[in-house]
């Protein structure tokens, strides 16, 4: 009996979340790839261990533009890849795809499952990846300047998505917390956040809202680090700031409690004590805070 290529719900999802994003940017996407058949290996140098490797492993998602030639590899890592086994082999195909320059997303379930103004995160970072290619090559034509720094909310437009500003994600949440302090509901207009990096440089965070003199409401979030061209810290700044816009809806519909600025004051210290600060910015009482 044939074997099928997907074999559980996840890799499915992601399957169906990558079609939909790349079949829109005129791309494709191949599942099950062997890294012999995308990475050029032979008479490249690598260690015997590594060549082995990569004579047996696979990419979960190659995508490819219209003339089949890879563009990125997409990973799904689910629970077992916590184990040293399978640590060890993710380290093994990172290294690979470092030495030939090959993007490589490692997503998990929030990247399918979660959505942000509408977006599953994978759509956005497909999205987003192909968006700095068109940046990129609008640049070499001189159909933008040189020195204009890509970024991806100040898309007005992309591809065939309906809204304005389509990859900027917290454009929706911004306003509606900007409308809640208006309205005297929130003391803050926007959150403080400071972003940190671990020594294996994956990304975490701190956000903050300060709700009532003294009181706010707190999240936190972190991200691994990934072989591909999307900044993290873009990525994850808006992560966290839908994160806190949650924490504050259960704070204003009364299923969750705020929580004492010293108390931030402290998880704020402790946050900037173990990571090495990669962007930080504060309003209001964040100017007396230890930012």
């Amino acid at each position: 009996m044939l074997k099928p290529l997907l074999v559980n719900e996840y890799e499915k999802v992601t399957d169906a979340v990558l079609q939909e994003a790349c079949s829109r940017l005129g791309a494709r996407v191949c599942p099950k790839v062997g890294l012999k058949d995308v990475l050029p290996i032979e008479d490249s140098g690598l260690s015997s261990e590594l060549f082995r490797y990569a004579l047996q492993a696979h990419f979960d998602f190659v995508v490819v533009n219209a003339k089949s030639m890879p563009l990125f590899a997409v990973e799904f890592d689910g629970p077992s890849h916590r184990s040293e086994v399978q640590r060890l082999r993710d380290e093994k195909k990172n290294t690979l795809s470092e030495r030939f320059e090959f993007p490589l997303l490692r997503i998990n379930s929030r990247h399918v499952n979660k959505k942000y103004r509408g977006m599953a995160l994978l759509t956005w970072f497909v999205d987003v990846w192909f968006a700095a290619q068109a940046f990129g090559e609008a640049q070499e034509k001189g159909l933008v300047p040189w020195d204009e720094p890509f970024d991806p909310a100040f898309f007005v437009a992309w591809s065939d998505h309906k809204r304005r500003f389509p990859l900027w994600l917290t454009l929706d949440i911004q306003k509606e917390m900007l409308a809640l302090s208006e309205a005297g509901k929130c003391l803050d207009p926007v959150p403080s956040l400071i972003i940190g990096a671990d020594a294996k440089d994956n990304y975490h965070a701190i956000c903050f809202l300060e709700v009532t003199p003294g009181r706010a409401v707190c999240a936190t979030t972190g991200m691994r680090n990934q072989r591909f061209p999307v900044l993290l810290g873009d990525a994850l700044e808006q992560i966290v700031t839908f994160d806190i816009y949650h924490e504050l809806q259960r704070v204003l519909s009364g299923d969750a409690r705020l929580i004492e600025m010293k108390r931030v004051d402290l998880m704020i210290r402790a946050f900037k004590a173990r990571y090495a600060l990669r962007r930080a910015h504060g309003v209001g009482r964040a100017r007396s805070s230890p930012f």
